[in-house]
């Protein structure tokens, strides 16, 4: 590469480029023709000079996935120079270029588990592109064997827990397969972390036995256990070597592992070293088998269950056997209701009735309520459970908590005792309450954007200023209709 061309690039001066370019038009056209090179771009990687990266990214996109003749990218070497900001810059341009494979295989996002600095950059590789999970080193290696190798606990605790949280659509499967991959030797994760005398890593990996074989076995026909038992005999047996570790606590920890647990139990079971709680573990499954749903059988079973929907909310409108009509006196409901059903005329004779009150009994009531809502929560709940990611999908739960709180108060009215009454309109109000559920995941979304610097920050003042009208409003609207709902009850 021309000397002059690697000043402007370390500098990042425009000017200086461009009369290069003027001078010689095919000086990029000539750097790009070779196999093995070092660009503008590897300079202005290393020099942390962002705008001219841009710059260069633009006019010739092929750098940025050019190796040099260290075999190594222009992500690479930002990374190896900690520059940061450069290396989420060029990520904003290209998502793809986390997995662009250097020198001995090595992808950014295995350096930036080697390097472990800064904390979030992982985080922020598999944000931008989860699929870089899957890629391993000419060595057979993961992201997590690199971590192991390189002493970095941390970078590894924060892989498994991205793994076992990820509700990508094939996350499951990796699971099954990230969990228990063998390097070019045969050995798991799980190998790796008892050899290098990790117990926290170990501790973590046995907790994961509904993925994790305990007993997988490497090239040599080992399990983890008799690995480490081996490597201390063939430690004892060598003299001038450094001191054997003391492996005790992990050969503990591996005798009292126990086989692989069904995946269903491994929901129910708490697991507090990998921060997923109980709920939080069922609804990441829940969302994995969202995501593996296709678009025609998501768009089929919605046709389905808006017509349960449909037919359930109307049978509170217009229920079995109708209503009682006119005023509270016997007289007057006597002959509207001898018109819907004479059988029970004698039974029911003698007790008021209020107007638009079911004439069913009430344990009929009651069997009635009981299967008509949970119809309606089970197909509105599967509704919810379908609709797609994202602030749209979170706003759409507003029209369905609405409509089961005009459902409760349609069955408050048509209870035929006041006790199924008041119950009916405490559940109207608390699906109201449900209408705030979205706003906090809403708000969380617009200042991770802010963060990243993906909104301008005039953009993030609106959008913060327009759901916070619309949070006061539905505060506003939920006082006025509990005020309403208290009066009416004591009424």
């Amino acid at each position: 590469m021309d000397p002059r061309l690697r000043e402007a690039a370390q500098t990042g001066d425009f000017n200086y480029f461009y009369s290069l370019i003027e001078e010689n038009a095919s000086v990029l056209n000539d750097i790009d023709t070779e196999s093995f090179a070092e660009t503008p771009l590897h300079v202005a990687a290393s020099a942390g000079q962002i705008a001219f990266a841009v710059e260069m990214m633009n006019l010739k996109p092929s750098f940025a996935r050019t190796l040099n003749q260290a075999g190594f990218s222009p992500i690479h070497l930002a990374l190896q120079n900690k520059k940061t900001l450069f290396v989420h810059r060029l990520l904003e341009m290209d998502k793809d270029l986390v997995r662009v494979k250097g020198r001995e295989g090595k992808t950014p996002f295995h350096y930036a588990a080697e390097l472990g600095e800064p904390e979030e950059l992982l985080n922020d590789f598999l944000e931008a592109c989860p699929e870089c999970i899957e890629d391993v080193t000419v060595h057979g290696e993961t992201a997590l064997h690199i971590a192991l190798k390189c002493n970095k606990l941390k970078e590894f605790k924060s892989l498994v827990r991205w793994i076992r949280g990820s509700c990508h659509k094939d996350a499951k499967l990796w699971e099954e397969r990230i969990l228990n991959w063998k390097d070019e030797q045969g050995n798991t994760v799980l190998h790796i972390a008892a050899l290098e005398n990790q117990p926290e890593a170990v501790r973590l990996l046995v907790k994961c036995r509904d993925v994790v074989d305990v007993n997988a076995k490497n090239s040599e026909n080992l399990t983890a256990l008799e690995y480490i038992s081996k490597c201390d005999e063939n430690d004892e047996s060598t003299e001038n070597q450094r001191p054997v570790p003391n492996r005790s606590e992990i050969t503990k920890i591996l005798r009292a592992a126990t086989p692989r647990m069904h995946p269903f139990m491994a929901i129910l079971d708490f697991d507090e070293e990998l921060m997923l709680p109980y709920v939080k573990r069922v609804i990441t499954h829940i969302a994995r088998r969202r995501e593996n749903i296709s678009n025609g059988m998501r768009n089929a079973l919605l046709v389905v269950i808006t017509l349960v929907i449909t037919a359930t909310y109307q049978s509170s409108l217009s229920p079995p056997g109708g209503v009682w009509q006119g005023d509270n006196s016997n007289t007057s409901s006597k002959s509207n209701y001898a018109s819907i059903n004479t059988s029970n005329s004698s039974t029911l004779a003698g007790e008021p009735h209020g107007p638009g009150t079911t004439v069913m009994q009430k344990n009929t009531f009651v069997v009635f309520w009981t299967y008509n809502t949970l119809t309606l929560l089970t197909t509105l709940g599967l509704t919810a459970f379908l609709l797609p990611g994202g602030s749209i999908a979170l706003l759409l739960l507003v029209p369905l908590s609405l409509l089961c709180s005009s459902y409760m108060l349609s069955m408050s009215i048509l209870s035929p005792t006041p006790f199924w009454s008041k119950v009916n309109t405490i559940l109207s109000i608390v699906f109201i309450m449900l209408l705030l559920l979205p706003y906090p995941r809403l708000f969380n979304e617009r200042r991770r954007a802010q963060m990243k610097s993906e909104l301008s920050p005039r953009a993030v003042l609106k959008s913060k200023k327009f759901y916070i009208k619309i949070f006061f409003f539905l505060v506003a609207a939920l006082c006025f209709t509990v005020i309403m709902l208290q009066n009416w009850l004591h009424s």
